[in-house]
């Protein structure tokens, strides 16, 4: 018998780039590699441009063992002028389940948990909670909200909240 294959490199990407129309995502110089293994696909370290937001990223998907029913797991951490943010979960074709996920801006920290759809019809659920500095809503990473920056608004919230929908209902 023919053993399985197996995947085995390094790819490189230099300056790619790629748009979505719904929600609005524009991914420009894209610069980085990944480590193919049998063990795990490895991003030590990429930088792009979401949106015109900077970031670096790094993620590990560790694939289940051939035969076994176990989702394959996802750690990735993104960089930002911002803050970070950390997240740990599964990856499924429709959805990456988020078991575990952190986002700290200078004064803001919170906790996220649910489902992200992989595409823009599946739907999302996710789950946040922490502490909110509301003078730093107006400068949010992936999500602009510039109109809130004439309220002025300061302090610290609270936030306890759920969020469901697909990504395609988002405005763009």
């Amino acid at each position: 018998p023919w053993p399985s294959p197996q995947i085995t490199g390094d790819v490189s990407v230099e300056d790619a780039a790629a748009r979505w129309a719904k929600p609005a995502i524009l991914i420009e110089h894209l610069s980085g590699s990944a480590r193919l293994s049998p063990e795990a696909i490895e991003i030590p370290e990429a930088t792009l441009r979401l949106n015109d937001q900077p970031l670096t990223l790094s993620a590990t998907l560790t694939p289940p063992a051939p035969g076994s029913q176990v989702i394959p797991a996802l750690k990735t951490a993104i960089r930002f002028p911002q803050g970070q943010l950390w997240l740990a979960g599964r990856a499924t074709p429709q959805e990456v389940v988020i078991e575990e996920g952190r986002a700290v801006l200078a004064q803001s920290r919170l906790n996220i948990r649910g489902t992200l759809g992989r595409g823009p019809e599946q739907p999302s659920s996710l789950n946040i909670e922490g502490a909110v500095e509301l003078s730093e809503l107006s400068s949010l990473p992936f999500l602009p909200l510039p109109a809130v920056d004439a309220w002025k608004l300061q302090g610290v919230a609270d936030v306890d909240a759920q969020f469901e929908g697909r990504f395609s209902d988002w405005p763009s």
